[in-house]
């Protein structure tokens, strides 16, 4: 009998295995040592049976999208020689790290199959200067197949400024990312006008940046790495043009707010674009009233018309390490497309953002908020580095279901009555507890959940995120605040405790100490609360 892959037909096969040769996830995000990557997946396909084995030596362009420099590093030359042969003439997908073994094989494709290269995304790692040039000169060779060209440079590549690109002739690009302090491209450059994705490294200026935009009509996702400290003056000077971007659906900033204000203000809003806002301030500086109202008005005008039409469900606030600002993002996005906005801590009371979010009921469907936790790109403290009592948190009072840590709980604890506006609904609280305090007698989680029942507040679920068991003694405690419709879950941040609502069945535990609390905190919490629980710890 015929197994059922045994009867696809082929050109459904075909496709399933250009899937694998897709752009992996590590397209941008380099991959971790447990990645399974594509060139070997195919390889061990390749010799499965005589079928797959034809499909695939018949089809060059499966090969050639798996010019995975780390998948090639092997020290002879076989291999390396054995793929390009099966690519044959396709256009190329060349990805990886740049090494120094890998060099020569990397030049040789830039040198003599450039015009092949369909898509390129290299991280180098610290080569010669003169390698580095090489490399330069290849990239100013004209490109009629090149859509997709990310590059993340060594932090000691240095580049002329605004250099010309492939010959000025790049009919096919769609998407350009350089990551480097100094690498700039022309921004007056023919092939921009294709352009659907773009990143502009550091060494643009503001001005350089809006330049460029106007000749890129199609764009659809821009972002800066970090935009230019310009020189202060008041009120920011309206834009000599307005740069209208019909297609745009992302707009993604980081650095300084003054010339955050004004690239948002240049640009026309749209109620279907994305904002998101990454501001950054030097450690002992000065943020100037004039330039912050600005600022927020520039933004207002972006994210109102886009709350509209995408009302976010759940939410994450997170401090930034410098001290200088909140950050709030969406923390599940439907689209892929993630919010974030920045309100400065020192001026959040007055500030406009919260006030204009809360008439219009921007978060009016808001259900989750994650607060005190780092953000989604780390890029944040872990903890409030600010008296949070300046933010107008009621903001976030429709949600039910709230994720902090024990010290965001503490301040609640000693802010009742922001509490009673800001939590009035919540129901789930979703604890991650890191070190102990010594200071606290009983972990604040602990005396907030009492505090709630006392007012009638019921939290109906309560989840426990452990770093260990080190500190599980303690969980029979609640047996005293629990009403019957409460549960409890345990689990742990770093996959060593789960612990499943469903499916209760013998726990095996590390040691027994471990065993005889969890039995006894079963024993005494859950017959009351009538709920059902089972604990696993992993290896």
């Amino acid at each position: 009998m015929s197994t059922p892959v045994s009867i696809l037909h082929e050109d459904l096969l075909w496709r399933i295995f250009m899937e694998n040769a897709e752009f992996p996830e590590f397209f941008i995000r380099p991959p971790t040592t447990n990645t399974i990557k594509p060139l070997i997946t195919a390889r061990h396909c390749s010799q499965v049976c005589r079928r797959w084995r034809h499909i695939f030596l018949s089809s060059p362009s499966i090969w050639a999208k798996m010019i995975d420099l780390g998948s090639l590093e092997q020290k002879e030359d076989d291999w390396r020689q054995e793929v390009m042969s099966r690519a044959g003439q396709a256009l190329l997908w060349v990805y990886g790290r740049i090494t120094r073994p890998m060099l020569p094989f990397f030049l040789l494709i830039l040198r003599n199959h450039w015009h092949r290269v369909q898509a390129i995304e290299i991280h180098e790692v610290f080569i010669a200067t003169m390698h580095r040039q090489w490399i330069w000169d290849c990239l100013k060779e004209s490109a009629p197949n090149l859509q997709k060209l990310y590059i993340n440079l060594a932090t000691d590549w240095h580049a002329t400024p605004a250099i010309s690109l492939f010959d000025d002739n790049a009919p096919a690009l769609r998407e350009i990312r350089v990551i480097s302090y100094d690498f700039k491209f022309k921004p007056t450059a023919p092939w921009l006008r294709n352009l659907s994705r773009v990143t502009f490294s550091q060494a643009f200026s503001t001005q350089e940046i809006l330049d460029a935009l106007n000749g890129m009509p199609r764009l659809v996702h821009f972002n800066t790495e970090n935009l230019n400290l310009l020189p202060t003056s008041h009120p920011i000077p309206v834009p000599s043009s307005v740069v209208h971007l019909p297609h745009l659906k992302m707009i993604k900033l980081r650095g300084d707010l003054f010339a955050a204000a004004i690239v948002l203000r240049s640009i026309t809003p749209s109620r279907d674009c994305c904002l998101s806002v990454r501001l950054s301030m030097q450690l002992g500086g000065s943020l100037d009233a004039m330039e912050y109202e600005q600022y927020e008005t520039a933004t207002l005008n972006h994210i109102i018309p886009y709350f509209r039409l995408h009302p976010p469900s759940t939410a994450r606030v997170g401090f930034s390490y410098c001290g200088y600002f909140v950050h709030i993002e969406d923390e599940a996005p439907t689209d892929g497309r993630r919010f974030r906005i920045a309100v400065a801590c020192g001026l959040a009371r007055s500030s406009a953002i919260p006030k204009e979010l809360r008439r219009a009921n921007s978060f009016g469907n808001l259900q989750g908020l994650t607060i005190g936790l780092p953000l989604t790109d780390a890029n944040s403290s872990q903890h409030p580095v600010m008296e949070f009592s300046f933010f107008p948190m009621d903001v976030f009072s429709s949600i039910t279901t709230l994720t902090t840590t024990d010290y965001m709980v503490e301040w609640f604890l000693e802010h009742a009555a922001l509490e009673n506006q800001f939590l009035p609904d919540l129901t789930i609280l979703r604890i991650h507890l890191y070190d102990p305090d010594p200071e606290f007698a009983k972990p604040p989680y602990q005396r907030f959940v009492k505090h709630r029942k006392d007012m009638d507040m019921h939290i109906s679920v309560l989840e426990i995120f452990f770093n260990s068991l080190h500190d599980v003694d303690f969980l029979e405690e609640h047996t005293e605040y629990w009403l019957s419709r409460a549960r409890l879950l345990l689990g742990s941040r770093f996959g060593r405790v789960h612990v499943w609502k469903w499916a209760p069945r013998p726990t095996p535990f590390r040691d027994n100490r471990q065993a005889r609390v969890a039995t006894k905190m079963i024993n005494h919490f859950f017959p009351i609360s009538n709920a059902s629980l089972s604990v696993m710890v992993e290896p």
